[in-house]
């Protein structure tokens, strides 16, 4: 449901100017700020990087650009076979 929301004339510039170099439409640059800004509030922690990985993640969830981790298990075995060796 879309709903007007009255902003600060600077930050519709700056949305604007933004939205240019990311080529994206003001509205999909001020919607990506709030998805930020949420994460960040409940994530105090995160820097901005992890952020923006984590959802660049997350649409490539979504789109199914996503394949099962395979853990390397060779480093394990080879571990195993020290320690029942050297005891």
């Amino acid at each position: 449901m879309a709903t007007a929301v009255k902003l600060p004339d600077h930050i519709i510039e700056d949305a604007k100017k933004y939205s240019r170099a990311c080529s994206r439409s003001v509205p999909k640059q001020l919607e990506h700020w709030i998805k930020i800004g949420r994460a960040a509030e409940d994530n105090p922690d995160l820097s901005y990087e992890m952020i923006h990985g984590i959802l660049l993640g997350l649409e490539d969830l979504e789109a199914g650009r996503v394949s099962p981790y395979e853990f390397n298990t060779s480093h394990e075995n080879t571990s195993k076979q020290h320690l029942q060796t050297k005891y």
